[in-house]
């Protein structure tokens, strides 16, 4: 055999994560009250990877509970701002005729005497004393973005970009449970200053970005031999230029199962990689180089495609390191 000859190309194969949102936006201080439900853990309980991020506070104003009929605007306090009218019978699936009690909740006291009320934190909505629904303004708008229909006017994309501070993985226990007495969040939660004015805290504007990888695809690629730009750590199988077909059998079948701690360990490394989170010790410097990755699995490189990701997630120098093509 003429090895010369077989050897001029190289046939890799590279990895690509799919992940999306396990849950909405939680801010510091609903989790505080959110992570013991049910329900919550319920949609957490797949989430391995968990960003903690912080904007201006949202909030529900001019909140107006008519007789068969809700509206309120969604501000941050700056000139922007969303104006819905839900209709609650589409949603919900209620019947005609069918009564709701709507009720308001906020972080501190203002103005809830009268309507329409102001700086309203979220909304429940009751039918015969069983919760249907709970909205903050980032639950509703995660939501809405993923096809929940509310009319409304105002550009949602406006309100959607965080600054990170800090990524971590969940992978071996749940992600409420890691995040019980967590250092880095106490850190981050105590030293940032409010992105918005007025009266708040950090733990109202800290928030929770929740990851769950739900697949990854492989994907296989021909390369020149040698190339001084291929990782030596990649896998490769000859593939000949003259017709000769590689034994594919070993490239060709998956070289991980689902839920394999691989893909957080990439995930995490490969965000973290790309935002340099100031709360991060761990900067992974020598990415994609980490122990118990892609690499190490046999991958020529990995990425991450997001699905359902409507958020745009900045980096200290604000920039914004994932683009169209993760998302």
């Amino acid at each position: 055999m003429d090895w010369k000859k077989l050897m001029q190309c190289a046939a890799i194969k590279a990895l690509r994560i799919v992940a999306k949102p396990a849950y909405a936006p939680m801010s510091a201080w609903e989790f505080e009250f959110l992570k013991t439900e049910g329900v919550v853990q319920d949609r957490l309980r797949d989430a391995s990877i968990y960003i903690v991020a912080q904007r201006p506070l949202i909030w529900f104003d001019n909140v107006v509970i008519g007789k068969d009929y809700l509206s309120f605007e969604i501000t941050d306090g700056g000139s922007k701002r969303i104006f819905c009218r839900p209709d609650l019978g589409v949603i919900l699936g209620l019947k005609v005729g069918e009564i709701v009690d709507v009720q308001c909740d906020f972080q501190w006291d203002a103005g809830k005497e009268l309507q329409p009320f102001k700086h309203v934190a979220g909304i429940r909505i009751y039918k015969d004393d069983e919760l249907l629904v709970w909205w903050s303004p980032l639950k509703l708008m995660f939501e809405a973005a993923r096809g929940m229909p509310m009319p409304s006017r105002g550009d949602i994309d406006a309100f959607w970009d965080f600054d990170v501070h800090y990524i971590g993985r969940a992978f071996s226990q749940p992600i409420w449970e890691r995040l019980t007495g967590h250092d880095s969040l106490q850190s981050v939660v105590t030293r940032e200053r409010p992105r918005g004015s007025g009266y708040t805290l950090p733990a109202y504007e800290i928030c929770l970005i929740t990851l769950q990888i739900v697949g990854f695809d492989e994907y296989m690629g021909v390369v020149e031999w040698p190339a001084d730009d291929i990782n030596g750590k990649a896998t490769y199988f000859a593939y000949s230029t003259e017709g000769r077909e590689p034994d594919l059998a070993e490239l060709e079948k998956a070289w991980l199962e689902p839920g394999d701690a691989a893909l957080t360990t990439e995930l995490e490394a490969m965000l973290i990689h790309m935002f340099k989170p100031a709360y991060n010790k761990i900067q992974y410097n020598e990415y994609p180089d980490i122990k118990g990755g892609a690499l190490g699995a046999g991958y020529f490189e990995a990425d991450v495609m997001l699905q359902d990701f409507p958020f745009n997630l900045r980096n200290w120098e604000g920039e914004y390191p994932l683009n169209d093509d993760d998302t």
